[in-house]
């Protein structure tokens, strides 16, 4: 058994060994042949014609193609515009560079420089820009058997038409279109090489207010004046974040109406105040409502933000026009009884003053008692009137008094203070179940 275990670990060892002597012929013989395939590279493109396409007059060539998504940039909706920083690989066989060597040779160049390329163009692009940075972010690679993949990196401004009826709430579906400038169908085919990443891969699906939800690829022949050409669409949908709207804009929105408010439980005769704070509160929504639309658009339809803004400054609104109501209509007419029990007491303090004019040096000093306090406690009694012989406040009085306190509240006002929250209430439930159903 021993024997057995040292036999098996030498024969691993060798076997090691052989290996690491075969990997070093395998990269000698690469080596060795790099040189030739240059040499072979330099021969071929002698006379090689980087103006015609491969099989010039015979079948199309397919072009396979995919990218990969580095960064997303700002999508702006003043413009219409989103960015991308991308990488954007080629696949097609050219057999005019066909070789019988058994490794691929990799150059970082401008293949437009010394071989075809496919005139690649993107459809939608307002701005496109290679990175050069050190050098050129471009990578070619030949095959033995003429295959040949081009990536180069660009940064791209794309133009993407926006639906905004629905900001913020909204989800924006952008377009990225490619196809060959110059070359119909019957020439260039375009098609999504779904082999490895299915077209498309991300590494960064994310921006400070969107998030991408899908991209969908898809290959489609479009009819021009030129002729039909071979197109590839994919389409980015990004969802709009909605913390900052809500912070900056409906939050505030709706403080404001609610403060509008607090002038319900303000006394109709503090008309300053009522005014002050019912303007302030107009002002304040407008400028908020710029503010939000300051770098939008100026389109022809109302947003959802634009209608909420709207809402809220038409419930301020009708808070102020209801003051005005209030300043001219007369509060309820009193009852009755009310006018019974007035009408008393107006008799009883005509009584006291008959009974004063002839009482003796005994009741005037009663009758003093009864003057200092008309001038200094009254207020804090509650009595405007109607004093009894002890000088205590008319019970039938205070009753009276207390009744004008609760008429001075104007039945609009109390009205309005269960009327209006319950409206807003109301216009709330409308507008989720409008934009959000």
């Amino acid at each position: 058994m021993k024997v057995s275990f040292e036999n098996g670990f030498w024969i691993v060892i060798l076997m090691t060994a052989v290996n690491s002597l075969r990997g070093e012929d395998d990269w000698d013989t690469k080596t060795k042949e790099i040189p030739e395939i240059s040499a072979h590279l330099t021969q071929t493109l002698k006379t090689y014609d980087k103006r015609l396409r491969p099989n010039a007059g015979g079948k199309p060539v397919e072009i396979r193609a995919e990218f990969k998504v580095g960064s997303i940039g700002e999508i702006n909706e003043a413009e219409m515009s989103y960015s991308l920083d991308i990488f954007f690989r080629h696949w097609w066989i050219d057999t005019r560079l066909k070789s019988n060597f058994s490794q691929p040779i990799t150059l970082s160049l401008d293949a437009s420089s010394i071989i075809w390329i496919p005139d690649t163009y993107f459809l939608n692009s307002k701005k496109s820009e290679y990175h050069k940075v050190i050098g050129d972010c471009m990578r070619l690679i030949l095959w033995p058997n003429g295959s040949i993949y081009y990536s180069v990196r660009l940064s791209l401004l794309l133009r993407c038409e926006m639906d905004l009826r629905l900001y913020p709430f909204d989800i924006q579906h952008c377009p990225f279109i490619v196809e060959s400038h110059a070359y119909t169908e019957d020439d260039v085919v375009y098609k999504w090489n779904r082999n490895r990443t299915h077209g498309i891969e991300v590494a960064s699906n994310q921006t400070a207010q969107f998030f991408l939800l899908e991209a969908k690829l898809e290959n489609t022949l479009v009819k021009k004046i030129a002729g039909t050409y071979s197109t590839l669409f994919a389409t980015f949908s990004f969802k709009r974040r909605l913390e900052f709207f809500i912070m900056t804009v409906f939050a505030p929105a709706t403080i404001l109406t609610l403060m509008s408010w607090c002038s319900l439980w303000i006394s109709s005769k503090a008309v300053p105040a009522r005014i002050s704070l019912c303007i302030t509160t107009i002002l304040s929504i407008i400028l908020l409502t710029s503010t939000a639309n300051s770098h939008m658009p100026k389109v022809s339809y109302m947003k959802a933000m634009d209608a909420y803004l709207l809402g809220c400054l038409s419930f301020i609104f009708m808070t102020l026009v209801e003051f005005v109501v209030v300043l001219n209509v007369s509060s309820d007419k009193p009852t009755k009884s009310e006018v019974n029990q007035t009408t008393s007491a107006s008799t009883e303090e005509k009584e006291d003053i008959n009974n004063e004019t002839r009482t003796n040096e005994k009741n005037n000093e009663r009758k003093s008692r009864k003057h200092e306090l008309n001038f200094q406690d009254f207020s804090n009694l509650g009595c405007v009137s109607g004093i009894d012989e002890s000088g205590d406040c008319d019970v039938r009085t205070q009753v009276t008094n207390q009744r004008k306190e609760d008429q001075s509240i104007h039945y609009i006002d109390r009205a309005s203070r269960v009327l209006f929250p319950s409206m807003f209430m109301l216009f709330i439930g409308l507008f989720s179940m409008w934009y959000f159903v």
